[in-house]
C-alpha cells in the first residue's frame, strides 16, 4: 500500500483508539445549538485530527466540531480535509457499537479519498478516486512520497492488527435487498422510495458505517430522510463509489459538498446495479 495511505490510515486508527480510550467521559454531555449532542470526547478527537492531518497533507480542516469558516473563504479551496470525529454521538453516548471516525479528502468540492474507522467493530475502510491519485502526483514534491498510487482502490482491514489491506468491492443484489435504515430518522417516505422492491432484511448500525457494509458487498441499501451533514457522508461516499457503488438524493442528483449550509438532503446509498430515478428505487438488468 502507498506510504501516504498508511499514513491516513494510521491517523484513523489513532483517533479510534481516543474514543475507546476516552470511553469513560462519554456521560459528559453538552447540547450543541442545533440541539444535538457533543461530548469532551468528540473534541479531544477533533483536536488530533484538525491537528495532524494538515501534517500528513497540507490543507485545511473543517470539523463538525469546529467553527464553520465563511462560505466566501471555503468555496475558494481546491482541496480540504472534512471530517466528523465521533460519528454516531448518541450511539457512543448509549454505550453502542455503532461509531466511527470519518475523514475525507475533498477535491474541488467532491470527496475524493476517504478514511473510516470503526472502533468497536475493529475495522478500517479506505477509498480513493483518480483526482486524489491525480493531486497526490501533483503535490509529490510537497508530500515527499515517492510511492505511486493507482487511480482508484477501496480496501479493508482490522484495525488492531498489522498486515495486507483486502480490496473491498459492492456487489449487485441477489434477491431480495438487504437495508439499512436509520433507527431514529426514518419515515413512511423511505418505505415509498422501496415501492415495489423486495426487502429481505432491514439491518442496523449505527455512523457512517452502514455505507461502509454496502462498499464491502454485505448489504445492498441505505436510506436516509433524518438530517445529516457534510462530515456525515463524505467520506463514506469516497470508499462507496471507489469500490462501485454509488450515492445520490432521492431524485438521483448526486451530493453537493461545501454548500453555504453543511446540510444534506435526505439522500440514498446504493450497491452496484442500483440507481434512483423519480423518487423510485431501480434495480438495473
Amino acid at each position: 500500500m502507498n506510504t501516504l495511505i498508511d499514513r491516513l490510515a494510521n491517523v484513523a486508527a489513532v483517533a479510534s483508539q481516543k474514543i475507546v480510550s476516552l470511553a469513560h467521559l462519554r456521560s459528559d454531555v453538552a447540547t450543541k445549538s442545533d440541539q444535538t449532542p457533543v461530548t469532551q470526547v468528540d473534541m479531544v478527537v477533533s483536536q488530533y485530527l484538525e491537528s495532524t492531518l494538515p501534517q500528513v497533507l497540507d490543507a485545511p480542516v473543517v470539523s463538525e466540531e469546529s467553527s464553520l469558516v465563511t462560505h466566501s473563504e471555503r468555496r475558494q479551496w481546491h482541496a480540504y480535509w472534512l471530517v466528523d470525529p465521533l460519528d454516531g454521538t448518541k450511539d457512543f453516548i448509549a454505550g453502542k457499537r455503532g461509531v466511527a471516525v470519518n475523514i475525507a479528502l475533498m477535491i474541488d468540492h467532491r470527496p475524493a479519498m476517504g478514511v473510516i474507522a470503526g472502533p468497536y467493530v475493529d475495522s478500517l475502510y479506505l477509498g480513493w478516486l483518480p483526482s486524489f491519485a491525480n493531486f497526490v502526483s501533483s503535490q509529490r514534491e510537497r508530500i515527499k512520497d515517492g510511492d505511486t498510487i493507482d487511480d482508484k482502490g477501496a480496501f479493508k482491514k482490522p484495525i488492531k492488527a498489522e498486515g495486507d489491506w483486502t480490496p473491498i468491492a459492492s456487489s449487485p443484489p441477489c434477491g431480495g435487498l438487504r437495508l439499512y435504515r436509520s433507527r431514529s430518522h426514518g419515515s413512511d417516505q423511505d418505505w415509498s422510495l422501496l415501492e415495489g422492491v423486495e426487502v429481505a432484511s432491514t439491518l442496523s448500525l449505527g455512523s457512517a458505517l452502514k455505507m461502509c457494509r454496502i462498499a464491502e458487498g454485505a448489504a445492498d441499501i441505505y436510506v436516509r430522510s433524518g438530517p445529516t451533514g457534510e462530515w456525515d457522508t463524505a467520506a463514506a461516499e469516497a470508499i462507496l463509489l471507489a469500490a462501485g457503488g454509488s450515492i445520490s438524493n432521492w431524485d438521483g442528483v448526486p451530493l453537493t459538498y461545501n454548500k453555504e449550509s453543511p446540510l444534506n438532503p435526505p439522500f440514498i446509498a446504493m450497491a452496484r446495479g442500483l440507481s434512483v430515478k423519480s423518487q423510485r428505487l431501480v434495480i438495473e438488468t
